[in-house]
């Protein structure tokens, strides 16, 4: 089938004609690369007499600055969105870039499953190690709070089978094991890295890990820029990022709408984490930003 914008652009219009009405869902499920144009022209759609040409009013007629037109049609296409998907399912976006990082991480989850690896211990501290550099490049200390909740993040971002012992603990998502029985003491047992308390960081022999990183991580390039966008984010950040995940997925698996409200009530009924909205971090407005980041980078639905 031809699926350039173009045609689905011109089916939309026939649909619009033919049925009176466009369901935006099930085009964006069709034709989730076009998601941002579909949304677009579905909005001006939805606003003329058959989907031809927008009806002349009075209004239409005023002259309006380029800032106007532009909180007009934002207005429009929220108005637009919220009819079709509910006010709670007007879902804000990311940057651009973090859009097509998404974009890059489910392309590579979706292609060949990742290599099960012979000595899963040893690749664990490789990737381990990589992650703790990556940070550190652009930190000024890694901690361990960082490695373990950047870890269960790539791990959802690229599926790669090697941080998949994460358990629910007061802090988030927690491996023991990855401090205790294999990344950390196999990395300070080849002399990668350097545990400091709760501080890690990596040696000149870490560059050995250079040979086999790009063995584990399905996509070394997505899984550098995820590196640069989470080095940027701190720890309490992360921390909600990563508690805020598996929450969302579980509402969303169970049908669910995922909203501010259902992500933190559903907090409150774990009695590892209902402590944490009491803290700043995970006001209303700060779980918000975490939903927006973990759908432009496609780890969670709507």
């Amino acid at each position: 089938m031809n699926s350039s914008i173009e045609v689905v652009k011109l089916e939309m219009v026939a649909a619009q004609r033919t049925a009176g009405n466009v369901d935006i869902i099930d085009w964006v499920g069709r034709y989730p690369q076009f998601r941002e144009e579909l949304l677009e022209f579905w909005s001006w759609l939805v606003g003329t007499d058959d989907g031809t040409a927008a009806p002349e009013t009075a209004e239409a007629s005023v002259a309006l600055s380029p800032e106007d037109l532009a909180s007009y049609t934002d207005a429009v296409r929220d108005a637009c969105l919220a009819v079709s998907f509910g006010r709670e399912m007007i879902l804000r976006e990311g940057p651009p870039e973090l859009e097509r990082l998404g974009a890059d991480l489910e392309y590579a989850r979706r292609g060949r499953p990742a290599p099960t690896p012979k000595f899963k211990d040893f690749s664990r501290a490789v990737v381990y190690t990589w992650i703790v550099r990556s940070l550190a490049e652009k930190r000024p200390r890694v901690s361990r709070l960082a490695s373990q909740k950047v870890s269960y993040l790539l791990e959802c971002s690229l599926e790669l089978g090697l941080f998949d012992g994460h358990r629910r603990n007061q802090l988030g998502p927690y491996d023991s094991a990855a401090k205790y029985r294999d990344a950390e003491p196999i990395a300070k047992k080849k002399g990668w890295l350097r545990v400091e308390g709760a501080t890690l960081s990596v040696t000149e022999k870490a560059s050995a890990i250079d040979t086999y990183c790009k063995r584990y991580l399905r996509s070394a390039d997505a899984a550098a820029r995820l590196m640069t966008v989470l080095a940027d984010v701190d720890d309490p950040k992360l921390e909600v990022l990563a508690t805020v995940l598996p929450i969302a997925r579980e509402i969303h698996q169970a049908g669910r709408e995922v909203s501010v409200e259902a992500v933190r009530a559903a907090i409150g009924e774990t009695a590892e984490w209902r402590g944490k909205l009491g803290r700043a971090h995970f006001a209303p407005e700060r779980v918000d930003e975490a939903l927006v980041t973990l759908r432009a980078l496609r780890l969670v639905g709507a």
